[in-house]
C-alpha cells in the first residue's frame, strides 16, 4: 500500500494508481495481502537480488545440478539453508526469496 500513497503523491499520472495485486504471485495462497507485501519488501531488502544471485551462482559452482532446483528437493533445501545463513534470514524467508527469482520450482 505504501507504493500507491507515494505514487499518488509524486507521481505524474492524471488518474490516481491503483494496485492490481490480483495479477501479483502468489495471490492463490495469500491470506493477508499487507502481510505478503510486508515480506515481499522485507525479503527484497534484507536479500538484495544481486548478491543473492552471486550467492546461489557460488553454490552451483562446483556441482553438476543447475537451478532452478524442485522446492523439497535435498538441493533446494540446501540452497535455502545456504541462503538463511549468508543473509541472516529465516529459512522460509530464503525460500520465499529464492521462488521470487527463480531459482525454485514447484
Amino acid at each position: 500500500m505504501l507504493h500507491t500513497w507515494l505514487y499518488d503523491k509524486y507521481g505524474t499520472a492524471r488518474a490516481p494508481h491503483r494496485c492490481y495485486w490480483q495479477s501479483l504471485l502468489p495471490t492463490e495462497r495469500v491470506v493477508d495481502w499487507f502481510e505478503w507485501q510486508a515480506g515481499y519488501a522485507s525479503g527484497a531488502l534484507l536479500m538484495p537480488e544481486s548478491f543473492a544471485r552471486r550467492t546461489v551462482e557460488a553454490y552451483f559452482q562446483h556441482r553438476f545440478e543447475r537451478p532452478p532446483a524442485a522446492k523439497g528437493s535435498p538441493e533446494a533445501s540446501a540452497l535455502c539453508h545456504r541462503i538463511s545463513l549468508a543473509f541472516d534470514v529465516s529459512v522460509e524467508a530464503a525460500t520465499v526469496r529464492l521462488s521470487q527469482l527463480g531459482y525454485l520450482t514447484e
